[in-house]
């Protein structure tokens, strides 16, 4: 059982910790600082792992809790799930054909990219609002 709740604690940790982190400070660092090309190439790379570990980390946190979970930690990692792979299997695949698309025709898609990748961003927070909803359950659930 105390390996079973690290292992619950620490993926908690990690998803929670590590999305609002890279989205919300190193991301922003990176396109301020890199150049375009850069930044887009460090993305191309990124995205693919973090979108998977969006929707998958969420299953095994749910796999691994230490408490019985309520309809409201079903729900909150349920959420943060479906919208980790909204990004992964469908916002990710759409975004990288619109973007060689764009390369190809250049302008034209710049609109329809900048509208993916904001609902991509939505996913993004809501993925990350949904685990800090499942916090709140768990700590609820421990105390």
């Amino acid at each position: 059982m105390a390996i079973k709740a690290a292992t619950h604690l620490l993926l908690f940790s990690f998803a929670f910790g590590g999305g609002a982190f890279y989205s919300y400070v190193a991301s922003p660092i990176a396109f301020k600082t890199l150049e375009r090309p850069a930044f887009s190439a460090l993305q191309t790379k990124v995205f693919p792992i973090y979108f998977a570990l969006q929707t998958t980390v969420p299953l095994v946190i749910m796999a691994t809790a230490p408490v019985t979970l309520t309809t409201a930690g079903w729900s909150t990692l349920g959420a943060s799930a479906v919208f980790g792979a909204i990004n992964w299997g469908i916002l990710l695949p759409k975004s990288k054909k619109i973007k060689e698309d764009k390369q190809r025709l250049n302008e034209p898609l710049g609109k329809e990219f900048g509208r993916i990748h904001g609902l991509s961003l939505l996913a993004n927070a809501a993925h990350i609002f949904a685990l800090a909803g499942y916090g709140f359950v768990l700590m609820g659930a421990l105390l």
